[in-house]
């Protein structure tokens, strides 16, 4: 018996794209605090001067690292680096879900930008802001995995949540 697949570009590309995102976007992380550290000692020469910048990077950092850990307890067993979904999945509206559908991303973010923030880097603060595009592009393809697997109780979820940010965005 043969098996006809039928696979669009579109969804070879999301698929792929599922899997090096992360990567992409954790050497852009480990680039940015390389060059926040490369400015600090070679282009400031050491030094440093704790500015409000670098006081608002602390809170990003405290609030980036507690913020992800609270969605990752929210979600359990059903946390996933990759975009899947497993026979016994459900929909997650508690916790911090409840006001955003994609926490563990803005924790990730408000991390990512807290060591330039902190060391006083515009150029790392700059890099870091290159995967938030990767990172919105990976939220589509996870929001697609989830409208097929919960249909209309996922679209009224997202009705009454924002993606990233509390009654903004």
């Amino acid at each position: 018996m043969a098996h006809t697949f039928r696979c669009t570009l579109s969804e070879i590309a999301e698929e792929s794209a599922g899997r090096w995102l992360p990567v992409l976007s954790g050497i852009l992380w480990l680039v940015a605090i390389a060059i926040s550290v490369i400015d600090l000692v070679m282009l400031r020469r050491g030094r440093y001067t704790l500015a409000a910048v670098g006081l608002a990077g602390a809170a990003f950092l405290l609030g980036g690292l507690g913020l992800y850990v609270i969605a990752r307890r929210a979600l359990g067993e059903l946390f996933s680096e990759a975009v899947r979904i497993i026979p016994e999945h459900r929909l997650i509206t508690s916790g911090p879900y409840r006001l955003i559908r994609h926490p563990i991303y803005l924790g990730e973010v408000f991390f990512g930008l807290s060591i330039p923030m902190i060391l006083g880097s515009l150029y790392g603060f700059i890099i870091m802001l290159a995967p938030i595009p990767m990172l919105i592009y990976r939220i589509r393809i996870e929001e697609r995995t989830l409208v097929s697997k919960f249909g209309q109780e996922y679209l009224d979820y997202a009705s009454k949540t924002k993606k990233l940010i509390p009654y903004i965005y």
